[in-house]
Parts: C-alpha cells; sequence; structure tokens
C-alpha cells in the first residue's frame, strides 16, 4: 500500500495504492486524514495530527473542523472528485484548494496526512492498516505553475467503430430541466451510438 500527493493552481491529488482490490467508495473503514494548517493541537487527534479534515470514504462523508467546531461535509463542500468509480487497486482524488466548509480548508502550512483503516478490533481499538506505517506523511505545496492538460479528441478511430456511453444520471437527473442543458451538451459531443442510463 501506499499514498502519494502532488497539486495545482486549484487542487490537492490524493494517490491510494492497495494490495487487494476494493471500491473506494464502500464497504470498508478507510478514513483520509489531513492536518491542513500544521497544527496538531487542532481539528481530531490522530497519530500526531491534528486532522482538520476527516473523510471516511468508505461512507462518502466527512467532517471539516474550523474555529467554530466540526461540521458534517459532502463531496461538494470540499470540491472532491474520485476515480475510478469501480473497484480497482489504485484511485486518485482531487480536493479543491479553495474549499471552505467550516473556513478556509487550505492555507500555506505544510500539510499532514495519512489514511487509516478505522475498523475496530475485539479489544475495541482500531486495528486496521495505516498508511503510511509510520505515520503522517508531511506535504508542502508546489507553487510551480502547472499548465493545461492535452486535450483528448472525440473523434472515432475508425469509421466503423460503435460508441457505447454508460451514464449514471443521480437519481431522476434526466428529467431536471435545471440540468437538462449540461446532458444535452455532453451528449452532442459523445455522440454514441448506444445510450445505457441507470441509478
Amino acid at each position: 500500500t501506499g499514498i502519494w500527493l502532488a497539486n495545482d493552481d486549484t487542487h490537492l491529488f490524493v494517490r491510494l495504492e492497495a494490495t487487494a482490490e476494493f471500491q473506494l467508495d464502500e464497504g470498508h473503514a478507510l478514513t483520509l486524514c489531513i492536518d491542513t494548517d500544521g497544527d496538531p493541537a487542532t481539528g481530531e487527534a490522530v497519530h500526531g495530527i491534528g486532522a482538520d479534515l476527516w473523510w471516511e470514504l468508505g461512507l462518502r462523508t466527512g467532517r471539516a473542523h474550523g474555529s467554530e467546531g466540526a461540521f458534517g461535509i459532502w463531496y461538494a463542500d470540499i470540491g472532491c472528485r474520485a476515480a475510478p468509480t469501480v473497484s480497482s487497486t489504485t484511485f486518485e482524488m482531487a480536493i479543491a484548494r479553495d474549499a471552505a466548509p467550516a473556513g478556509p480548508l487550505f492555507g500555506d502550512a505544510t500539510l499532514g496526512i495519512l489514511v487509516q483503516d478505522r475498523t475496530v478490533g475485539g479489544d475495541g481499538l482500531f486495528d486496521g492498516d495505516l498508511v503510511p506505517d509510520t505515520g503522517a506523511l508531511s506535504y508542502t505545496f508546489d507553487p510551480t505553475p502547472v499548465g493545461d492538460p492535452e486535450s483528448i479528441p472525440l473523434d472515432r478511430q475508425s469509421g466503423d467503430s460503435i460508441r457505447v456511453v454508460t451514464w449514471n444520471t443521480l437519481w431522476d437527473g434526466m428529467t431536471d430541466p435545471d440540468r437538462a442543458e449540461s446532458f444535452r451538451r455532453v451528449l452532442i459531443a459523445l455522440d454514441p451510438d448506444i445510450l445505457a442510463l441507470q441509478e
């Protein structure tokens, strides 16, 4: 298992690698803990850091700590994106650097970050794995500008290609008039031959 960090001007990127395949957003007790202000006295104490951001990956929810206390948070509150959305041994997450779920989340401080399996053992203590094994990893945002990514063309590679698009529309998203333009724009760009919509 391992954890890698990187950043650009807008996001902190977290890569997790495991020895066994699992699904990132369900069926486990992995918790991402980030000390965003470099102060072990703030946030939730865990292995020498004060986790101002506490994200329970398997439950898809978390807590953010600020001067007014702790607040429950959801993906959108921290601008979080994670992939893949299927089982794998490697996952990547992006967290918005301008997120402010309980006041500004990130500053200029060096971060402390770890992932802990919060499975409770028979003795009532957490007995899961810890990544890194030695405790929190320190990370300082790199100010080097990152250029725009190279565009990936949507053109079909051959005339006899069949394009299949599968889309989880989030409940009854296709009938939501506020989202209609977004669906229209994406489907026109992708131009699928077969479209599978599901929730």
